[in-house]
Order: structure tokens, then C-alpha cells, then sequence
């Protein structure tokens, strides 16, 4: 069988054919994000995530770990991931309808915020890609059901603030049956889109 690596890898430019791995590091199964000037990967190792670093000479640096063991979640995802500022964002944790506040400068958890509004009765919820909008995010969403076999007929849209006593607020539209996409144009207007999985 194939087996996938993934190489996390700092230069001055982009490469170009064969690429040399003898500075890049290996990492476990997990998933990468980014934001200001630090490099986060979700590693699925640890449940947690690993903030990576650039010195001057190109060389990586591991700069700090956070964990999530206590909250029982095994395989966190980049696309649950929301940076407010480089001291606050949120970890989406559909499963348990809550929302996870860290630091990712301190590497630390600051709060846990319950969220309702992330729960569904005979649904799971599938996030989708998040715009950043002033200051809020939008994130289109679908409902599925456990089975995967049929979906909540409607376009969903989650808008996530940094506010614990109002943190996300859904809203949903029945003219669309089901977007798990979206864009945001020059204007500051955003577009949820259906796919074939949505119908």
C-alpha cells in the first residue's frame, strides 16, 4: 500500500523540482494551518496542536504544544480552527456542541464556551470553509445525519464572534438545500454554495 508523509519545510523561495527533505521535519498525521508568523499543526499524535517557528536561518523551531486530552477529542482539524487575534482563538468542537478558547501565543486554554447552537437532534454537523467579515467569522456548514445518507435541507451559515455570552449564532435558508462552501465577494457579501452531495 502507499504510504503518505507529510513534511513541514522553511525557504526563502518556493522549491522547484526535486526538493531537498534533510531540513524539513516529518510529521505525524495531523493537519496544518497558519496565521501571523507561525506555522500550527493539528497533530493527531496528541490530540493537540504544535506551533512551529522560522529563525533567521530558516530553520524550524517547535515553540510550543498544546493539548486537548482532557476534552476527549483524538483528530482536531485546521478547519475548526479560528484566530481572533494572535492571543485569542477558538477550537469548533461540533461533537460536544462547545467551543474551545486558547491562546496561541501562551499555547494555553482559556475558556470553554457551550454552543447550542452547534447541535442538531439526529444530525451531525460538517463545517465548511470560514470568511473572515470585519469582525466576525462566517462559516457554512451542513447537517447529516448519522447514517451520512440524507442531509437538512437547508443552507446554514454560522457566525462566530469573540463574545462568551454570544459566541455563534445560526442562521439557516430554506431556498438552498444544503451548502457546505462559500466565498465572499469585494463588496463584503458572502455566498453559500451547494454541491452535489447538498442536491
Amino acid at each position: 500500500a502507499d504510504i503518505n508523509h507529510t513534511y513541514l519545510l522553511a525557504s526563502d523561495a518556493a522549491p522547484s523540482g526535486k526538493v531537498d527533505l534533510k531540513n524539513a521535519r516529518e510529521l505525524p498525521d495531523g493537519t496544518l494551518t497558519s496565521f501571523e508568523n507561525a506555522v500550527y499543526f493539528l497533530n493527531w499524535d496528541i490530540g493537540g496542536i504544535d506551533r512551529y517557528e522560522v529563525d533567521a536561518k530558516l530553520n524550524l523551531q517547535k515553540t510550543g504544544t498544546l493539548s486537548f486530552a482532557n476534552y476527549g477529542i483524538t483528530t482536531p482539524f485546521s478547519w475548526q480552527v479560528l484566530f481572533f487575534s494572535g492571543t485569542r482563538a477558538y477550537y469548533i468542537d461540533p461533537d460536544e456542541a462547545r467551543i474551545i478558547v486558547w491562546n496561541p501565543k501562551a499555547m494555553t486554554i482559556d475558556d470553554e464556551i457551550d454552543a447550542p447552537a452547534l447541535a442538531k437532534t439526529g444530525f451531525s454537523l460538517q463545517l465548511g470553509n470560514a470568511n473572515r467579515v470585519d469582525d466576525a467569522f462566517i462559516v457554512s456548514a451542513l447537517w447529516s445525519n448519522e447514517e451520512d445518507t440524507d442531509i437538512d435541507r437547508k443552507a446554514t451559515a454560522l457566525i462566530f464572534k469573540d463574545d462568551a455570552t454570544a459566541p455563534v449564532l445560526l442562521m439557516e435558508d430554506t431556498r438552498c438545500p444544503g451548502t457546505r462552501s462559500s466565498f465572499v465577494d469585494d463588496k463584503g457579501d458572502v455566498y453559500l454554495l451547494g454541491d452535489a452531495y447538498g442536491g
